[in-house]
């Protein structure tokens, strides 16, 4: 039951990731705060979408989004 939730909030923590990112354009001091939450939502988000993609047999995804995390 636990990886089914932590399947479920990979793309929300994607979306989250995404808006601090575009959050980061604001000025000082909000912007460096949002862009440094930004960076673990989506690292973790990320990493949680290409276990599920390689969970199921689809590898060659997985490896794209495991490289985006470099």
């Amino acid at each position: 039951m636990p990886e089914r939730m932590a399947r479920g909030l990979a793309p929300a923590l994607v979306a989250a990731g995404l808006v601090l990112v575009i959050l980061g354009w604001l000025p000082a001091p909000w912007g460096a705060a949002a862009a440094l939450l930004a960076q673990p939502l989506l690292a973790v988000g990320l990493a949680l979408r290409a276990q599920a993609l390689a969970e199921i047999g689809h590898y060659h995804e997985a490896y794209g989004m495991l490289a985006a995390l470099r």
